[in-house]
């Protein structure tokens, strides 16, 4: 009998740091230690001045990556990748295509995730997404 294989895959969008960013963080650490996720999407990251939001909430048992083109304005959060497994090829997608998605972090992350047999490897893929509803 073959022995069953399981993996979490969580995403969110963290917001960055806005609305009631403690109450809110003391939630995503709780919540997210509790589910233990193999493999962590994330929007709206903030990485800048030493702070990185994605080993915030998460802990230090990942390797994470961080979406560094599409960004826009002062540039410190876009999207990331978390993982308990190593990561190998990472890829990134600038999709600023057109001038209507001009003011806004536009791009997609892609990690190659180097889970273990018979998972591995995987790729897993993180984009953000026009926040104009009407293009959604």
């Amino acid at each position: 009998m073959e022995e069953k294989v399981e993996m979490r895959v969580a995403t969110l969008n963290l917001w960055g740091q806005n609305g009631a960013w403690e109450e809110r963080r003391s939630v995503l650490v709780e919540g997210l230690r509790g589910l233990r996720p193999d493999a962590v999407a994330f929007q709206e990251t903030i990485v800048a001045d030493g702070y990185d939001q994605a080993k915030d909430v998460l802990g230090t048992d990942y390797h994470v990556v961080h979406q560094g083109v599409g960004l826009v304005g002062d540039g410190n959060y876009g999207a990331s990748i978390a993982s308990h497994w190593p990561l190998g090829e990472v890829r990134e997608v600038n999709l600023h295509l057109t001038p209507r998605t001009g003011d806004y972090l536009y791009g997609m992350l892609a990690a190659e995730v180097l889970a273990p047999e018979p998972l591995g490897p995987l790729l897993f893929a993180c984009h953000g997404p026009s926040h104009q509803l009407s293009y959604e």
